[in-house]
């Protein structure tokens, strides 16, 4: 029997043809992926009688411990039953009340999420990870920044994140990305973001990690459990559009004690065969 998984581009942006991270998924976790720079995802059931799945995300042969898209992309896949005789592109592309009201638990290495629906956007739930404000680090003259960031901050753990808002005024996709030798300064993968000027709803942000072999990645669901402590979103929705090359559109909420991250995900109708 063949091995089959589909293409999946999660955080599409409506508006921007060609938007969104690509992934693809499988049920699978034996299948020989293309060689992309995307992740790859494999998805088992944890049991018959529940709704939980256990994900593996891998890029570039590296496990990944907690893809966003990747989790995004399984998620769409298991509610539009993409994997069932059932399914059709039109159907995939579609959503119906019988989707809406699934809960779905998803597990990926220490990540884990419950998922829900709301119109056309997945919903993923996450713990919020904390940053703590810092004066800016020597290192960030080795990324050749054309003004002062006006905020810096990082996380905890010396392989995660660090934030660097500018003002405004300044147009993200114009920055340089990081080079890979920034690895020599710190571990951390590096989020510029800033706020729109017209809408305090609207967060911009780019995402880099080249000490990782990732430069920059088109759609970064789990950096927005950072941008969310950064920017402290509260209950209301707020809309983060991610300046890649490609674009990605986020959402974000509060919930609770946890944060919500929502993306629209469109599959490509094709399946892979092995």
């Amino acid at each position: 029997m063949k091995k089959t998984a589909c293409k999946i581009y999660a955080f599409v942006d409506p508006s921007i043809n060609h938007s969104g991270n690509p992934c693809y998924v499988t049920r699978e976790s034996s299948f020989a992926f293309p060689s992309i720079t995307s992740c790859s995802i494999s998805a088992d059931k944890t049991s018959q009688s529940s709704q939980g799945y256990s994900l593996e995300c891998k890029q570039n042969d590296t496990t990944i411990q907690c893809c966003g898209h990747g989790m995004l992309s399984a998620a769409y896949c298991i509610k539009n039953q993409i994997f069932t005789s059932e399914s059709s592109t039109e159907t995939a592309n579609a959503t119906n009340s019988n989707r809406k009201n699934l809960q779905l638990y998803l597990s990926m290495s220490n990540c884990v999420s419950d998922v829900t629906l709301d119109d056309e956007i997945i919903w993923l739930e996450f713990e919020e990870i904390v940053c703590d404000f810092q004066d800016p680090p020597i290192w960030l003259k080795q990324l050749d920044l054309p003004n002062q960031p006006l905020r810096y901050a990082q996380t905890a753990a010396n392989n995660g994140y660090c934030v660097v808002q500018f003002d405004d005024n300044i147009d993200l996709k114009r920055l340089n990305a990081p080079k890979e030798t920034i690895g020599q300064f710190t571990q951390r993968a590096i989020i510029y973001t800033s706020q729109s000027s017209s809408d305090k709803n609207t967060v911009f942000f780019r995402y880099f990690a080249p000490q990782y072999g990732n430069p920059e990645d088109t759609a970064t669901g789990s950096a927005i459990r950072v941008l969310a402590n950064f920017w402290k979103i509260k209950h209301q929705r707020v809309t983060l559009k991610q300046l890649s090359p490609n674009g990605g559109l986020l959402f974000a909420e509060r919930k609770n004690k946890t944060i919500r991250v929502g993306g629209i995900c469109r599959w490509d109708g094709n399946y892979y065969e092995e």
